[in-house]
């Protein structure tokens, strides 16, 4: 029995540090305006454009605001990565800005010159010069310089976390009792 226990638990460890999709919260200020909601990935530490499964952003530029909706949410934009700054952990999304990469998520589809959010290092997606965030709502760019590697957004545990969470104590439960003493 305790056998089936502890194969019990290393299953359920082992299932939750697989990659499981990953809910980010995001809340930037970008000058006057900023960018706020919420980018899904598929639970993947190095991300590029597969590993985006949706997102949900307002951005703002201080005057006006447009809402970029990722395909599950609606599908008006798309998003773009090039190189390697933009990465995971179960806990944050960052991104490099002293690398050479940058990520676009932009309506109605990339590089159409406006209603963005472009995360820039060395090579720019938006046109302006810098390392940084670039945010255009409207027609009007706001860009607020930035460097090294900086958290964009957090995680949100999901459902299945809980419930993971709930087998696995559970299961230690159920251990420690059948480990106490019997009284007569």
């Amino acid at each position: 029995m305790k056998r089936l226990i502890y194969a019990i638990a290393i299953f359920a460890f082992s299932c939750s540090v697989s990659a499981v999709p990953i809910t980010y919260v995001v809340n930037t200020a970008v000058g006057p305006g900023g960018v706020t909601g919420s980018i899904k990935t598929d639970g993947s530490t190095n991300i590029g454009n597969a590993n985006i499964l949706d997102w949900n952003l307002v951005i703002s530029n201080g005057t006006g605001s447009f809402n970029l909706l990722g395909p599950l949410s609606g599908s008006n934009s798309q998003v773009g990565v090039s190189g390697v700054g933009f990465t995971a952990t179960p806990t944050n999304l960052s991104f490099d800005y002293g690398s050479n990469g940058w990520v676009i998520l932009q309506a109605p589809v990339l590089f159409s010159g406006f209603d963005f959010w472009c995360m820039q290092g060395a090579a720019s997606c938006s046109g302006t010069a810098g390392t940084g965030n670039v945010v255009n709502a409207g027609g009007s760019n706001i860009f607020e310089a930035l460097s090294g590697s900086q958290v964009i957004a957090t995680a949100v545990p999901e459902a299945e976390t809980y419930a993971m969470l709930a087998a696995v104590l559970g299961i230690v439960g159920l251990m420690a009792r059948r480990r106490k003493p019997q009284q007569t």
